[in-house]
């Protein structure tokens, strides 16, 4: 074999070609064993549509061996905002170009089955891969024929080997060690006759050797294979079966219709002790061998299947011993499999098994398991093969929808959602109960109903909340109640959606799905963030990370790091409310911020993204560019509906982009939010509370008392961060109209909705004015005293310029003071008297608390005002 080191910049290429049944794969596997300090990787290309799965393995493994910490960090997928398919394969390919760039040890990549490679794509992808790898990396490709790649290029460059048939059949050297291997002992010419009979070909020596082991007369026991009618590779094979006992025959036979198996599993399928049962296999010197690619281990440690030639033989003896015993080994695993949450596996079965129905139902149940386990990237090629049993039936449609609302494109999954109601018109009956089919339809019809609008929303929520169908998995019945939730969180209905969630919740206990789980308590957070219980949003949001940091790094997928960003974001902005400074390990480099693959934007990650630009605006350097993101963020999520973001409910978080926009002089902006927020939901609380920030950032104190009067004694009907800004405005408007009577009644109000659940931001937002307000009103605040401390100390801490606001005309007055024109010239620019631009300067020196041009200009580009 190459030893990986050739005299060209690049490594070495192996194809190992010759036709089944070879020993190509035990050959490799062989001198895979016998490598030192070496890092190999194998995988393999089942079918050419597949070779997504191929570059996915082959950076989880290199990542396992190179990421000793785990691989997490390792496999970190590219941002959300892209589409999965058409990012993910180059992007891991990529990846593995480059980690094996870094390495400095020697590496083995071995690709089975590389005959598979047949579409343009996938050749593309391999040459290219094949023409960049390092020297210090060897790649074996094992194929039944040469596939289409320039190994003429790689002969030139003196990088290539080619083993082919007759290289790959023993000498006679090395047939004789095997043979004696067993205790055999044979001459030189019954060696030549065990070499013509199996062709050398290993797998058919070993089998030989074992059937010639502790034989008297060889020459009569090599005659006797010679002299047979059956081919030498039936008769041989079939002979080291019949020497099993009865009870390790059957076992034998019924686990070899798996692809390969454990010992829970083979133990339930042959009703015998599994592990005893292996154990006396290998100890007859049957071949029982690790399941997993070149004889390396499963993935759990615990995996066994036995070679090709051998498990057809022994499907063979299975099949005579009963019409259907068969069938009856497939159904038991499809069902054990099924009942443990191995649904990959018992897909599989199923689809190994052929029968429609067995596999629609298992489809049903293993395939929805799948993907609400976020294990999306090995469910669709499994999903492709059932369109081959299949075809477009509504199942396949709907868990294609599934599939796309997990991953963000809500456009794919309302087309694939009406092509199953074209294809199933029952489905549309929304009156009957229905079966899990049905089921499934109206949870996707409900999470659409939050993107588009919907006739009759409450009879769609009836039909989802009615009893489940009888033997509906418990994932499926947490799923209908999380949806409806959701719902409830969207109609700003919070006791039902609260109540609904937490049966959810106790529903998901008993589904063994981490990550449903996980979906669901960020769903519950996001309730408690609605109805302004920041501590209770705070314990969900920790909990639901936990959940879902137990998810499988391989199969972690769109769904696990959208709940744990959302969940950060939750964190975040809890965290912001009560005052704390904002935790940079929150951060997630993989929000999206643009339109998702559906062509929509994705609203709940504008949610999130906006829930983290206000948490991080006080600590940012780059405050005006943060504010204007959170501006145009909130816009767009003002014009559309989505999970718990209807108008209304992005309402919410308007007084927090109002006062953003405000400490960085850009007022007018304000009034355009809420332009746009009263157009999409009318008249708000909020959208009248962003105009008194709008009034008090431009100097227009009367009229920001008059627009805030009326909300004075309607504090109890808010949201409580809102009703708590109303209060710290009311205070803020009476210092600056020295009227401390209304400052103590504004205290007073923010402080009684504040102080049970610590809301201290918006205190925050009211700056050196507030904090000041405090320490006079100390000790006449009763109760609140103590919690007006804790504020006020706060305050002191983070107080500095940038609470300032100025007003429009001051910021243009600011931003010519860099460029060191004189009064007279900005008058001139400004087209305004010198007068005003001097009394703008005392007023921007004043707020800034500087004495200076130079010291304003520091002041100024400290507080992101420049």
């Amino acid at each position: 074999m190459a030893s990986g080191r050739t005299g060209h910049a690049n490594g070495s290429v192996v194809l190992v070609s010759a036709p089944a049944g070879t020993g190509k794969t035990t050959q490799i596997a062989r001198w895979l064993a016998t490598l030192d300090d070496t890092i190999v990787a194998t995988t393999q290309v089942a079918r050419p549509e597949r070779v997504v799965g191929m570059w996915r393995s082959l950076r989880t493994q290199i990542a396992a061996q190179t990421y000793p910490a785990g691989t997490r960090a390792a496999i970190a997928r590219p941002s959300l905002s892209r589409r999965r398919d058409e990012l993910s394969f180059p992007e891991d390919a990529d990846w593995v170009e480059r980690e094996l760039a870094a390495i400095d040890r020697q590496v083995v990549i071995v690709i089975d089955d590389a005959h598979g490679l047949s579409d343009p794509l996938s050749m593309h992808s391999v040459q290219t891969f094949l023409d960049a790898i390092p020297q210090h990396v060897s790649v074996v490709l094992i194929a039944r024929h040469d596939p289409p790649l320039a190994w003429h290029r790689y002969a030139s460059e003196r990088r290539f080997t080619r083993i082919g048939t007759a290289e790959m059949s023993l000498t006679d050297d090395e047939t004789t060690a095997v043979l004696r291997a067993t205790g055999t002992e044979v001459t030189s010419g019954q060696v030549t006759r065990v070499r013509e009979l199996t062709r050398g070909w290993i797998t058919l020596v070993l089998i030989a050797a074992d059937h010639l082991a502790g034989r008297r007369d060889v020459a009569q026991a090599l005659a006797e294979l010679e002299a047979s009618t059956q081919p030498v590779s039936d008769l041989l094979v079939g002979a080291m079966i019949a020497r099993l006992p009865v009870h390790l025959r059957e076992f034998a036979a019924t686990t070899a219709v798996l692809p390969d198996f454990d010992v829970d599993l083979a133990t339930h399928v042959s009703g015998q002790d599994a592990a005893a049962a292996v154990t006396e296999l290998v100890g007859a010197g049957f071949p029982v061998v690790p399941a997993g690619s070149m004889g390396s281990p499963a993935q759990d440690g615990g995996g066994y299947t036995y070679p090709g030639l051998i498990r057809v033989h022994l499907v063979a003896e299975l099949r005579r011993t009963g019409p259907g015993a068969v069938d009856d080994a497939y159904l038991r695993a499809i069902a054990w499999s099924s009942r443990h949450q191995r649904h990959g596996d018992a897909l599989r079965q199923a689809l190994m098994f052929g029968d429609p129905e067995v596999l629609a139902a298992t489809l049903m149940t293993s395939g929805a398991g799948m993907v609400l386990a976020g294990e999306i990237d090995a469910f669709e090629p499994m999903l492709d093969d059932c369109c081959h049993v299949l075809a477009d039936t509504a199942i396949v449609m709907l868990l294609r929808a599934l599939v796309a609302l997990e991953i963000g494109d809500t456009n794919c999954a309302a087309i694939h959602l009406e092509n199953a109601g074209i294809a199933s018109p029952q489905l549309t009956d929304l009156v009957s109960q229905p079966d899990d089919v049905g089921l499934l339809y109206r949870i996707l019809l409900l999470q659409l109903a939050a993107y588009r609008p919907i006739g009759d929303l409450d009879a769609l929520i009836r039909s989802v909340v009615s009893p489940p169908p009888s033997g509906t998995t418990p994932a499926m019945r947490a799923l209908a109640l999380m949806t409806i939730g959701s719902t409830f969180i969207g109609l700003g209905e919070l006791d039902r959606a609260e109540t609904v969630l937490t049966s959810a919740i106790a529903i998901a206990e008993t589904s063994a799905q981490d990550l449903l789980r996980a979906r669901i308590l960020e769903r519950r957070a996001a309730a408690s963030g609605q109805r302004g219980d920041n501590l209770v949003m705070l314990r969900y949001s920790r909990s639901a990370i936990a959940l879902a940091g137990t998810t499988e790094p391989s199969t972690t997928g769109p769904s696990t790091r959208h709940i744990v960003a959302r969940c950060r974001a939750k964190i975040a902005y809890a965290q912001y409310l009560t005052g704390e400074p904002y935790d940079p390990s929150l951060d997630d480099g993989d929000l999206a911020s643009g339109p998702s693959p559906g062509g929509l934007v994705d609203v709940a990650d504008a949610r999130t993204e906006l829930l983290m630009l206000v948490a991080r605006f006080r600590e940012t350097d780059h405050r005006a560019m943060v504010a204007d993101r959170a501006r145009r963020v909130l816009a767009t999520m003002l014009a559309k509906a989505g999970p718990d973001l209807g108008p209304a409910r992005s309402s919410v978080l308007l007084p927090r982009v109002a006062h953003m926009c405000a400490a960085v002089g850009h007022p007018d902006r304000i009034f355009e939010l809420v332009e746009t927020a009263e157009h999409a939901s009318g008249p708000q609380w909020e959208t009248t509370l962003a105009t008194v920030i709008a009034r008090c950032a431009q100097g227009r104190f009367e009229s920001a008392r008059t627009i805030l009067g009326p909300m004075l004694g309607n504090t109890g009907r808010m949201h409580p961060v809102t009703g708590v800004s109303v209060g710290v405005l009311d205070a803020y408007i009476g210092v600056a109209r020295d009227d401390e009577h209304a400052c103590h009644r504004g205290l007073e109000t923010a402080l009684s909705i504040a102080e049970p659940m610590r809301l201290v931001a918006p205190f925050l937002e009211g700056g050196r004015a507030i904090a000041d307000a405090l320490a006079r009103h100390s000790g006449s605040l009763g109760y609140l005293d103590g919690f007006a401390d804790h504020v006020r100390r706060l305050s002191h801490d983070r107080s500095g310029p940038d609470e300032v606001h100025l007003t429009p005309s001051e910021m243009r007055v600011l931003h010519c003071l860099p460029s060191g024109r004189t009064a007279e010239e900005m008058a001139e620019i400004l087209s305004v008297s010198v007068n005003t631009v001097k009394t703008h300067l005392r007023a921007i020196y004043r707020k800034l608390g500087v004495g200076t041009r130079r010291d304003a200009v520091v002041a100024a580009r400290s507080a992101g005002l420049i």
